[in-house]
């Protein structure tokens, strides 16, 4: 299953695509640049490709995946997002309850699965064990979502600043995560997690990310991106039913 998506997603490399979209973490917000033939670099990411491969929702939907979603959500889960990452993010720290927003909060699991052995030096994810249990900030000591037009910049660099003073506290803490092919890691909504410096700039770390709820919550991704969700909704009519028995995409 690893190889064939991995495989999927390097042909998309090489030939683009007209409808999947790419991004790089400095834009976020843009969902509509598609893949050109040749152009991934080495931050970016691919959103949301199980809407066009059957094995990446295979693998999302994976029966691993969903027994221990379902466990620790106490209801089925709802698969609502995916990244799919070529190279390291050199992503800086971060947590999730800030960007990933569903409501309740909390009611959040990310999933990370090696789509092959991942070296020392490739960008690999690193997380600080136990950080879940920081003191959270909330934004105008009221939310746990960044809302630009609502916080502003400067409540931004606040949030910053606490991530930055509780991984100085605790840096010798911080673990890089180096799987095998097919390991699957999933985390806690509020775990400090980010992507450790490329230093090996010829080293792949294909992988691919899901975001999980349960079904009665509702995921804020579906309110800014609702062409996708209607995509969702087409994907899990068609293949949902026997590629996996995770709770349908399509209940948004």
């Amino acid at each position: 299953m690893c190889d064939n998506l991995r495989g999927q997603i390097e042909k998309v490399v090489v030939d683009g695509h007209e409808s999947l979209v790419i991004q790089a973490p400095d834009e976020v917000n843009n969902g509509n640049r598609k893949i050109r033939a040749g152009e991934v670099a080495k931050d970016q990411r691919i959103v949301d490709c199980y809407v066009h491969f059957e094995s990446a929702l295979s693998a999302l939907c994976h029966s691993a995946i969903e027994d221990f979603t379902s466990a620790v959500l106490a209801e089925p889960p709802l698969l609502f997002q995916r990244l799919s990452f070529i190279r390291g993010s050199n992503q800086g720290m971060h947590q999730y309850t800030a960007y990933v927003v569903v409501s309740p909060p909390m009611k959040l699991i990310a999933v990370w699965i090696a789509l092959e052995d991942v070296t020392p030096g490739a960008g690999e994810l690193m997380y600080v064990p136990g950080s879940h249990y920081y003191p959270e900030f909330l934004f105008g000591g009221k939310a746990k979502e960044y809302d630009g037009p609502r916080d502003g910049v400067e409540e931004h660099k606040h949030f910053e600043a606490h991530l930055a003073e509780n991984i100085k506290s605790n840096e010798g803490d911080i673990t890089r995560f180096l799987p095998k092919k097919g390991d699957i890691l999933f985390w806690h909504a509020d775990l400090h997690h980010g992507g450790s410096p490329v230093v090996n700039q010829q080293a792949t770390r294909h992988s691919i990310v899901g975001h999980y709820t349960g079904k009665s919550c509702i995921p804020n991704y579906y309110n800014f991106a609702p062409q996708r969700s209607k995509t969702l909704r087409y994907v899990a009519e068609i293949s949902c039913e026997h590629a996996c028995p995770l709770y349908g995409l399509h209940r948004a």
